[in-house]
């Protein structure tokens, strides 16, 4: 898997809700109407008032397509225009109109994932509230939703349930992390929260739960283990290499 197409590795008992998986597509984003887990701890209706909130915050996504389209397409617009006979003294208008249509449909896309991700920290919000009310743990998890990303890179954006106590995502292929970030927020169970900037975008992710390490025999837990230092004899100290 490439780099522009990697993602992180999900907890198997988790539930994902795919918001957007993909290259660029003209239809809007939505969130599906799920059931809840049979492990949830809260009723149906927390549950529903989460999907509706999920779905509001959704829709006020902006399609990028959308714009890269209308400069596409009036860019071609403009070169059918100026094939028109008679209207060849006009080509140094229809020129700059085009270039205008060009550079106002990357700048509109530029403009809605720059807004969209403004959403995503709505999101983020969102599931933190929702998480105590519902007693597991949930995570929002995005990639590649900045205005610069490489080619072939495809969008992803996730809302991630875990049951209570366990974490939502189990490992990141650092290799291909790219802009990532997720925010986890874990119920029933410890929480870890590691700040990280990974191409130049910032998110929080959660420390794995740290195993305790064996003492050495005859150690007692929280013992202090000797240590064994050189100290100088006889006025005598070893040398510094």
């Amino acid at each position: 898997m490439g780099v522009g197409q990697s993602q992180p590795l999900f907890n198997p008992a988790a539930m994902p809700i795919i918001i957007e998986q993909g290259a660029c597509t003209c239809q809007p984003r939505s969130v599906p109407c799920v059931a809840p887990p049979p492990w949830l701890p809260a009723n149906q209706v927390v549950w529903d008032s989460f999907i509706r909130e999920l779905q509001a915050q959704v829709k006020r996504m902006w399609t990028e397509v959308w714009f890269l389209l209308f400069g596409i397409v009036g860019f071609s617009g403009v070169l059918l225009v100026t094939a028109i006979p008679g209207l060849t003294e006009a080509g140094m208008y229809t020129s700059f109109i085009a270039v205008v249509g060009v550079f106002a449909g990357i700048g509109g896309m530029s403009f809605a994932r720059m807004s969209n991700q403004n959403v995503d920290s709505d999101i983020d919000q969102v599931c933190q509230r929702y998480s105590s009310q519902l007693g597991v743990g949930v995570a929002y998890v995005r990639q590649w939703t900045g205005v610069c990303k490489p080619k072939h890179a495809r969008t992803f954006r996730a809302v991630v349930v875990a049951p209570p106590g366990q974490p939502p995502i189990i490992a990141v292929n650092m290799a291909g992390l790219g802009a990532y970030a997720f925010n986890a927020v874990q119920v029933g169970g410890p929480q870890y929260q590691h700040q990280m900037q990974v191409n130049q975008m910032q998110g929080s992710v959660p420390m794995p739960v740290h195993q305790m390490q064996q003492p050495p025999q005859g150690m007692q837990p929280q013992q202090d283990i000797p240590v064994a230092v050189a100290v100088p004899v006889d006025g005598y100290a070893p040398e510094r290499k």
